[in-house]
């Protein structure tokens, strides 16, 4: 998984990238729930469906433009773990 965060660190957000694991793990367990577990969606997770939507739509949509390419963290001192500037 780490090459894949930095991959996509390098086109989305953090914040972007969690909101699309949510989605994808939430649509697999309901595919899961509803294929091998034998429940049926009822309007509640339907409705919880479209709220994500929203937080997708709030995310990607609303989100301010970054400026240049993603900034690096500090390099770590090797000594004591501090930021070296």
């Amino acid at each position: 998984m780490v090459p894949a965060n930095r991959l996509g660190y390098s086109q989305f957000s953090g914040s972007e990238l969690k909101i699309i694991q949510e989605i994808i793990t939430l649509i697999v367990f309901a595919v899961f729930a509803v294929i091998y577990l034998g429940e049926t969606l009822r309007w509640n997770h339907f409705a919880a469906f479209v709220c994500l939507i929203g937080a997708v739509i709030f995310m990607f949509l609303f989100d301010q433009p970054r400026l240049g390419s993603v900034t690096k963290s500090p390099q770590r001192n090797s000594l004591c773990g501090l930021p070296s500037f």
